[in-house]
């Protein structure tokens, strides 16, 4: 015990609340998404919305802005992109 307390004082470990979490730490599974949304959000995410126009979105997508109806069904498979009041991509994920 008190050697893990030195190498904690040392430095070269650190506490677990403390230790940054990583991709490469955690299982692929965790960050699976079937549609691919992890590819699209940094290049949509804040963005104005008219970028959607010029982007070569997948086949499965659906593009949900401020008043759009939404249907109950859920496709894992489906891009979906949220566009907030102000014209701003606000939203990019599975379903």
């Amino acid at each position: 015990m008190a050697c893990a307390l030195a190498l904690v004082g040392a430095g070269c470990i650190r506490p677990a609340a403390q230790a940054p979490v990583s991709r490469a730490m955690t299982p692929d599974l965790m960050f699976a998404e079937p549609c691919g949304a992890a590819m699209w959000r940094p290049d949509l995410l804040d963005r104005r919305a008219q970028v959607l126009a010029d982007a070569d979105l997948p086949a499965r997508h659906r593009i949900l802005r401020p008043g759009s109806l939404i249907a109950d069904d859920i496709d894992q498979m489906r891009l979906t992109v949220t566009v907030n009041g102000k014209g701003k991509v606000d939203g990019v994920f599975c379903g």
